[in-house]
């Protein structure tokens, strides 16, 4: 059941992702989210891996690997990181290991469950902004290159989410949050106080 609702938002997020003037709420200034306009995009997917989506793991996976499959993979074009997170995070590649679609597709499909608990999605929010959306870690968010970040939650958070959200808004990132569980799914320019109340 878990797992059939991921996919289930796991579609929203790929229909906002791609075709953001469907949107109504959406600023014009998401233009570079739809598909076929060939923009550059640093995009980071951060999994819940606790032990509550041991599961649900393989449908994030499956989705990652579908969003990453309709993306223009270059050094030059868009760019993937995944990180996944329980009690602490962990990167599996950042924004500039892989610069080939077929590299990136084979890291995601040799992903593990992490497992662990609690769940800290406030640790793993603000890891991925400091040590990923970072110039040393491949972010080109100091040329204007838009900055993404896919984060899909298995459950609430044990640790506040609200400085982190603060943190990635402030950063001008742009935020996409998948919950499972009876978590609202979250379709938002960046993470603001009222949204990131929802995960804790």
């Amino acid at each position: 059941v878990e797992a059939k609702h991921l996919l289930c938002n796991a579609i929203w997020l790929f229909f906002f992702f791609f075709f953001p003037y469907n949107v109504p709420h959406l600023s014009h200034n998401s233009y570079f989210l739809v598909e076929g306009r060939r923009q550059r995009r640093d995009v980071v997917f951060l999994l819940d891996g606790s032990d509550g989506t041991r599961n649900g793991f393989p449908a994030m996976k499956e989705f990652v690997q579908r969003m990453v499959e309709r993306l223009d993979i270059a050094e030059n074009r868009d760019r993937v990181s995944v990180v996944q997170y329980s009690r602490d995070p962990e990167v599996h590649f950042y924004l500039n290991t892989y610069m080939t679609k077929e590299d990136i597709l084979d890291g995601v499909r040799g992903l593990k469950h992490k497992g662990g608990r609690p769940l800290y999605t406030g640790a793993g929010l603000q890891y991925v902004r400091d040590n990923v959306f970072t110039a040393s870690s491949g972010s080109r968010r100091l040329e204007g290159v838009p900055q993404i970040l896919v984060f899909l939650s298995g459950g609430r958070s044990s640790d506040s989410v609200d400085a982190a959200a603060s943190s990635l808004k402030e950063l001008g990132v742009l935020t996409y949050g998948i919950g499972s569980r009876g978590c609202a799914l979250l379709i938002t320019r960046s993470l603001g106080s009222q949204r990131a109340s929802e995960l804790t």
